[in-house]
């Protein structure tokens, strides 16, 4: 299915197995309770599509979608968890909700994107920008967020237990209201802690 243009399609509850989709158009398609089961796909678009509760799930294979743009897409209550979305751009999307846990979102842009509850458990957060992000009472426990940027991100009552940060972690001008760092590691990128 590379390649394949499903541009504006009703795609609502529709599933999807162990598909390629390389460079694959969704824009603006809806996608809402659809899963992608085991599917990979890089410089897939998914801008502006209607992607309430889609589900990735990587079954016995992988899920991946690295370099894909999400902008302005609605991922509300979304299950991203386990697939990596490398270098993927989702400013403009909401992602209210949305489960990120164990995902690798290394160079990924969420700037500005709302992701009130979000859970980022375990997910691997290397140089992430999160600039303006709303991530009011998210899950970060366990991230890996070394060189991540949080500048002027809301951060207010986020869990942040044993959150993996370095030097290059930002959180300047961020509201850091009610979060505890309990127990942060600080490492370096290579993994070997101080």
């Amino acid at each position: 299915m590379s390649r394949c243009d499903f541009g504006g399609a009703e795609l609502r509850e529709c599933t999807f197995s162990s598909c390629r989709f390389d460079e694959t158009n969704f824009t603006g398609a809806n996608l809402e309770r659809t899963l992608f089961f085991s599917c990979q796909g890089a410089g897939v678009c998914f801008e502006n599509a209607q992607a309430e509760n889609v589900r990735f799930a990587k079954g016995d294979g992988r899920s991946s979608f690295e370099r894909a743009n999400f902008r302005g897409a609605r991922l509300e209550q979304a299950c991203l968890g386990d697939t990596s979305l490398a270098a993927s751009d989702f400013r403009g999307a909401v992602a209210n909700g949305a489960i990120f846990s164990s995902s690798n979102l290394s160079g990924a842009r969420l700037d500005g994107v709302p992701l009130r509850g979000a859970k980022f458990d375990r997910a691997v957060l290397l140089r992430t920008s999160f600039v303006a992000a709303d991530l009011m009472e998210a899950d970060l426990m366990r991230a890996r967020a070394f060189g991540a940027n949080f500048r002027f991100a809301n951060l207010f009552g986020a869990g942040t237990l044993r959150m993996r940060l370095d030097a290059g972690t930002n959180f300047d001008g961020a509201n850091l209201e009610g979060v505890k760092f309990i127990q942060p590691v600080k490492e370096d990128p290579s993994g070997s802690a101080p």
